[in-house]
């Protein structure tokens, strides 16, 4: 039995070949992210192009988007955050006392991390050498200095056979230290969009879709992003009945509908005018007339 995470290649080309254009493009290779028969983008994606024709150069800035995203959540999700890295051949290479000393510092520390400033008051030795050996060690790519998003100009440094815990590194929504908000807003805009065409979704519901075409959101992430568009007014999060646009979804279960808009009122309602008893006397050059008139002047001020 294979117990590899990734589907086969058979496997995935069969999927693949049976889900819309859009889906293609988010989490297909390259060489396949075109070759979908179809000419037109579904409505799920129709938000991303203002014409009806494809803009090729607008689907690969969202593929390039997404699929960053997605490869850095399947590196942390799949693989875990503590990456192991086959270090036998740098350890053997000869460190002197104290590089071992604050490599094994530095190691000490885990996915956490240790600042330069600790492990010269641990290691004690003098501060021209403890750079030095950092120095080395990060030559040997044994030790890597990673981004504190706490704090952003005090970089800490780690054992390269560990990843920054989701306190230092930010979690799966930053890169580098810094939050991927292009990914976020696009991924959020799927989401919405994929509501909007369904008129209720679960969280299950949004992530299955995902899944099945190959994607590695994890639940936590379609979670959080829910979230946000029910903090934006644009989700309302409702509990179904089982009937009308309900049906398809369990009574009881958790949901997500679009918030409906208040009815907008009408121009004439919104100024002065609209509701004056006199405006029919009111003209430009007359007694009663929009220069003369004290709501009307105020309503401009407004």
């Amino acid at each position: 039995m294979c117990l590899s995470p990734f589907p086969p290649k058979s496997a995935s080309v069969h999927v693949h070949a049976s889900l819309p254009a859009p889906i293609h493009c988010l989490f297909s290779s390259p060489a396949q992210r075109f070759s979908s028969p179809f000419p037109h983008p579904p409505p799920l994606f129709s938000f991303l192009f203002s014409s009806q024709t494809e803009r090729p150069s607008e689907q690969t800035a969202f593929c390039q988007t997404v699929t960053r995203g997605q490869n850095k959540t399947m590196s942390s999700v799949l693989q875990g955050k503590r990456k192991r890295q086959d270090l036998a051949s740098r350890l053997s290479a000869s460190m002197n006392n104290e590089e071992g000393r604050v490599y094994n510092i530095i190691r000490g520390r885990k996915e956490m991390g240790i600042w330069q400033g600790d492990i010269k008051r641990e290691a004690n030795i003098p501060d021209s050498l403890l750079k030095k050996s950092i120095k080395m060690l990060i030559t040997k790519k044994l030790v890597k200095e990673v981004v504190n998003v706490q704090n952003r100009s005090k970089k800490l440094l780690m054992a390269s056979d560990f990843e920054p815990s989701n306190e230092i590194s930010g979690g799966e929504w930053y890169t580098e230290g810094k939050l991927d908000t292009e990914f976020i807003d696009k991924l959020s805009e799927a989401c919405f969009s994929s509501i909007r065409r369904l008129k209720v979704a679960t969280c299950e519901g949004i992530l299955e879709w995902i899944r099945k075409a190959g994607g590695g959101v994890s639940k936590g992430q379609m979670e959080q992003i829910l979230k946000k568009l029910v903090m934006e007014n644009k989700v309302q999060e409702v509990t179904s009945d089982g009937s009308g646009d309900f049906e398809s979804v369990p009574v009881g279960e958790v949901c997500y509908r679009l918030v409906k808009k208040a009815a907008g009122v009408g121009a004439m309602a919104s100024i002065p005018c609209g509701v004056c008893p006199r405006i029919n006397s009111c003209t430009p050059d007359g007694v009663i007339s929009p220069t003369t008139c004290q709501y009307y002047q105020k309503w401009l001020d407004f």
